[in-house]
């Protein structure tokens, strides 16, 4: 009672100097807004499911979880939000079924998670990964709402702070009703943070679905191999241009598809295309890829474009951010070689490293020594290529897995 006292009060202090923000950005976006101030679809007296996915990964993810778990929900609707714009804009392309609802997550405001709540009453709960909102976990946790956690998990980054913090988390932690956490070290760090041990068990990650990925619709132009780098972290595209402009002396048909974590970067990135004189593509003006830079402006499609691709780097792993989800490249046997940092997905990486199809490279010589081997040496690339496909398949299927265990935990009951 105190911590969630002591977080309101700490919320009130500072609500007058973030107030003029808020302001601004509720008149400028009046629609988007309103649901963060919990005005989100009235739902009430309908029998309803709240899935909320954070931003576009969590979102094309859920999707995933959504066609296993709504059979087991004949009548029902789904409200699914998610944090950010480009979230939400994936929300409404994937979940574009008439028992689907999209909003934005409110604002960790009592009020707004009071009204927000109160206007849906939803039977289910879905989080996904890491999401700790005190005041609707507390609302949750009175109204008796069913709140679970699925693919959970905690950063090497946040967990030392998570723990620090541990006596004013469980009380939070509570509302959970069960917590399917992404492996054996993950379950540990929820329980080390406060989690009580009978309710969280390992369902495995919420990501790694590759049923459901599109192919964009563009050509390959003869002779042209594909290396495809993202998503991109701010301050990696300069070294990723550096190694392409090495590959390139070797092999002069190679093309490079570059793809910024959040679209807010393509300008920057199209700054230094120009500063450095490359001749450059955005994927929005294309129908054919071909051997010079092409940069994806468009969201959702990243995974799809794996399908023509020759070798990969994943971004997230050159800066401190702990590396992206290499399992979209790997569905497709694309070899793929990451940065020193990769410890979010180090689980995922220690299984695919038995294929041969993934390297980590501690330096841009290093990249670029094992990004030219896999494409000076077609046929042994094509083995590797195969076996990574086939060590992946492995992570297939978790949504499945979360169904069963939903079973056997009562909260599916057939």
């Amino acid at each position: 009672m105190l911590s969630i006292l002591f977080y309101n009060f700490i919320g009130l202090v500072l609500f007058p100097f973030i107030f003029p923000y808020l302001l601004v950005k509720t008149i400028s976006h009046p629609k988007q807004w309103k649901q963060r101030w919990g005005l989100i679809p009235y739902l009430k007296k309908k029998k309803l499911i709240w899935l909320h996915g954070a931003s576009v990964g969590e979102i094309k993810a859920l999707s995933s979880f959504y066609q296993e778990i709504r059979y087991y929900f004949p009548g029902y609707y789904f409200l699914i939000s998610s944090y950010t714009e480009t979230g939400f804009n994936q929300a409404e392309k994937l979940f574009n079924q008439e028992n689907c609802y999209q909003t934005y997550f409110p604002l960790d405001f009592l009020l707004s998670v009071i009204i927000a709540v109160l206007r849906t009453k939803p039977d289910l709960v879905f989080f996904t990964e890491t999401e700790i909102w005190p005041n609707f976990l507390t609302v949750s946790k009175i109204l008796k709402l069913k709140v679970i956690l699925i693919g959970a998990r905690i950063s090497d980054k946040t967990y030392p702070r998570y723990k620090a913090f541990r006596r004013m988390l469980k009380p939070y932690l509570g509302a959970y009703k069960l917590i399917l956490a992404k492996d054996e070290l993950n379950r540990k760090r929820w329980i080390d943070i406060g989690m009580n041990y009978e309710n969280i068990l390992v369902g495995g990650s919420i990501k790694v679905s590759s049923s459901e990925v599109k192919i964009p619709q563009v050509a390959l132009s003869p002779r042209t191999k594909i290396l495809i780098a993202g998503p991109l972290r701010k301050g990696e595209f300069k070294p990723i241009l550096n190694i392409y402009m090495q590959l390139k002396k070797k092999h002069p048909n190679l093309g490079l598809l570059a793809a910024p974590r959040y679209l807010e970067m393509t300008d920057d990135m199209i700054k230094l295309l120009k500063l450095h004189s490359f001749r450059y593509k955005l994927r929005s003006n294309i129908s054919v890829l071909t051997s010079q830079v092409t940069v994806l402006d468009t969201i959702g499609e990243l995974a799809g474009f794996y399908k023509f691709a020759d070798i990969a780097f994943i971004g997230g792993s050159l800066v401190d951010c702990g590396g992206h989800n290499p399992l979209e490249a790997a569905f497709q046997g694309v070899p793929l070689v990451m940065g020193p940092s990769y410890q979010n997905v180090q689980d995922v990486i220690n299984v695919l490293d038995k294929s041969g199809g993934v390297k980590i490279a501690d330096s841009s010589e290093q990249m670029v020594k094992y990004l030219d081997q896999w494409l000076a040496h077609p046929g042994k690339t094509k083995i590797i290529s195969q076996k990574l496909k086939q060590t992946a398949c492995q992570f297939e299927k978790s949504s499945k897995r979360y169904i069963q265990v939903l079973r056997s935990e009562g909260i599916i009951s057939h």
